[in-house]
């Protein structure tokens, strides 16, 4: 994780969305003489111009792999959540036990496909999972100690 201290100039093209996770905010900004489209963030933090923000990126320099940031002007905190992907790793666990319970000449096909797909769903949320925790350590060290 890569943080990233930046004070933005202007912001275009705000836009909230619902996604499965919960809302996320789409939007654009210019800092300098560099203009970013097409970010994207969790929940529906505040964007305005003249905010300065130390950003979380997965990637350096890659500001795509946006995770969260700390508003420096209010102090919010944006960052993914947790609970997300450890609600629907729970949904997977209940599916997988309830597949279980009726084993049947005829169900053991079926439970070995209910529990590859399970095991790929839940790989997938656990690895949702340690990006988030990934992203907010890497905020935690940057907020300052009040």
């Amino acid at each position: 994780m890569y943080p990233v201290t930046v004070t933005i100039d202007r912001v275009f093209s705000v836009a909230y969305r619902w996604s499965k996770p919960g809302p996320r905010t789409e939007f654009g900004f210019a800092s300098g003489n560099k203009r970013y489209y097409g970010l994207e963030l969790p929940g529906k933090p505040a964007i305005e111009a003249g905010m300065q923000v130390t950003a979380i990126l997965e990637k350096d320099g890659d500001w795509n792999s946006l995770q969260g940031w700390l508003n420096h002007t209010t102090g919010e905190v944006v960052s993914p959540s947790r609970a997300g992907p450890m609600f629907q790793l729970a949904i997977c666990l209940v599916i997988g036990g309830s597949v279980c319970t009726s084993l049947d000449n005829v169900l053991l096909i079926l439970f070995f496909l209910f529990t590859l797909i399970g095991a790929a769903l839940c790989g997938s949320m656990l690895l949702r999972a340690h990006r988030a925790n990934k992203a907010l350590a890497a905020l935690s060290r940057v907020v300052p100690a009040s």
